[in-house]
């Protein structure tokens, strides 16, 4: 074989393998930051299920923890918690 045909080989594959595994570290990438996400919504639903003392088949307790929140968000001292919790409830469609 020629030297120019084996350089062009070995070019060839450097270029396959750089493109595989830019390929594969998009996804990977993309995959982290979906379970990121999954895992964020997870403890935020987890939080709001704890803090209106509900468990996992009783939704309405948490709908009805978020309107009274909604309604008056001045009975609690910390404003910031009643707007982040007002956030996390739309977010996850209790609101």
């Amino acid at each position: 074989m020629d030297g120019w045909l084996k350089t062009l080989v070995a070019s060839a594959c450097v270029v396959v393998i750089a493109g595989g595994g830019w390929y594969a570290w998009g996804e990977y990438s993309d995959y982290r930051e979906r379970s990121a996400k999954t895992e964020l919504m997870k403890r935020v639903r987890n939080e709001l299920f704890m803090l209106a003392s509900a468990g996992e088949s009783e939704p309405e307790k948490v709908r009805a923890m978020c309107s009274v929140i909604r309604e008056k968000p001045d009975t609690f001292s910390d404003k910031n918690f009643a707007a982040q919790t007002l956030r996390n409830c739309r977010a996850l469609g209790f609101i």
